[in-house]
């Protein structure tokens, strides 16, 4: 919102949210003429369909919930608007209905999904084949008191989801926390321990990029430990259980405890306290395939602290930085006529134009994509000249 209030290509711009508290507090530092806040309960399909009336794009950015994802892409396709959210897959079914109307949904465009995906399909673009992709995340918080900042409820409901890794064809389910290893990331974070984790790109991937044999996802907090053992324990469990006479759920228990998510005017009041002191988000693409007969490898990474990302735009986290960025990128490119892909699709399955400019329009923000490529010749095409030459 803080990106598209700036945009000099948005006329108007409507802050939706269950709690008219918490929109009006965003307008309100918005300080803009053109931004305006309303209270929807985002399971109302009436209530949407009303506030997404003859707007040119609806953006999703609640916490994942399929009804709320079914009513935002209805309304937006009942008002002959765009769609773009930042997570979830099972959305391409609708596909049918948004190619036969003219419109484009871009699902998943965040950080991970979304900034990940760009990244494995800029590789594939540059080989004639792929064999793997390799997703892994690292996010940590240095704060003396518990925060979030991503909606913990969300968060945590995909600690305790089965993984799932896609191996030669066939998509396998995984157990939770399960492909343990030690991944080495970039400085400031080092080597750090990574398992399976629920994530979109594995499914959507192999859709998009033809022929690809292997995609995983992993992720690493500085207290991974802990949290299996709170999965392991049951407590992020949604079975009702009884206790002392009365029907709960574990989960909802548990989720009611943990912290809310930080609004951008508590980010900064924790950090001018002292309170919240540092963060690091790092997201890394690695990607193997050929290219005339060559073995090919494609590294990428992007690497953001609570610093960083409160130099660019005050009161934001690296972690809401890098998510809210591309989207609110596509939908300026949107806007302005510069997607012409139909249909409901992953940020991979855009046209190779549409995809470059949305990452030279996430770079032109201050986020840095570092990658390399590596070509490995084959010892049956390589002189022992050439061998030598490299050695040296």
């Amino acid at each position: 919102a803080t990106h598209l209030a700036k945009s000099p290509h948005v006329n108007e711009l409507r802050l939706a949210d269950i709690s008219i508290r918490k929109a009006k507090s965003l307008a309100n530092r918005l300080q803009s003429d053109k931004v305006a806040a309303y209270k929807v309960n985002a399971n109302n399909l009436k209530r949407l369909l009303k506030v997404a009336k003859k707007v040119d794009v609806v953006v999703n950015a609640a916490s994942y919930s399929w009804s709320i994802i079914e009513n935002s892409m209805e309304a937006a396709l009942t008002s002959g608007a765009h769609y773009v959210d930042l997570a979830g897959i099972e959305q391409i079914q609708f596909n049918n209905k948004w190619e036969d109307a003219g419109l484009t949904a871009i699902i998943g465009m965040g950080e991970d999904p979304g900034i990940t995906n760009l990244l494995a399909a800029k590789a594939a673009d540059e080989m004639d084949s792929v064999d793997e992709i390799r997703l892994r995340d690292w996010g940590s918080v240095n704060s003396k008191e518990m925060v979030s900042s991503w909606s913990p409820a969300a968060a945590w409901a995909d600690f305790a989801e089965e993984p799932i890794i896609y191996d030669h064809g066939i998509f396998k389910r995984v157990p939770p926390f399960s492909g343990e290893e030690v991944y080495k990331f970039p400085p400031p974070i080092g080597p750090q321990t990574v398992t399976w984790h629920a994530h979109e790109e594995v499914v959507s991937l192999p859709q998009y990029i033809k022929g690809v044999k292997y995609v995983d996802f992993k992720l690493g907090i500085p207290d991974l430990t802990v949290v299996r053992y709170i999965i392991n324990l049951g407590l992020l469990s949604d079975r009702y259980v009884s206790v002392k006479g009365r029907r709960i759920s574990p989960r909802t228990v548990f989720t009611s405890l943990l912290p809310r998510t930080l609004s951008m005017d508590e980010v900064e009041e924790k950090i001018a306290e002292g309170s919240l002191t540092d963060e690091q988000e790092c997201i890394t693409v690695e990607v193997k395939g050929e290219k005339e007969g060559q073995k090919m490898e494609y590294a990428a990474y992007v690497l953001m602290s609570l610093q960083e990302a409160n130099t660019i735009m005050p009161g934001a986290t690296a972690l809401s930085y890098l998510v809210g960025t591309p989207a609110a990128v596509a939908t300026e490119m949107l806007l302005k006529g510069e997607i012409k892909t139909k249909g409901v699709v992953a940020p991979e399955g855009l046209n190779r134009r549409e995809r470059n400019a949305l990452l030279t329009g996430i770079t032109e923000r201050g986020i840095k994509i570092r990658d390399k490529t590596r070509t490995l010749y084959s010892f049956r095409v390589q002189s022992l000249e050439d061998i030598l030459a490299e050695s040296r």
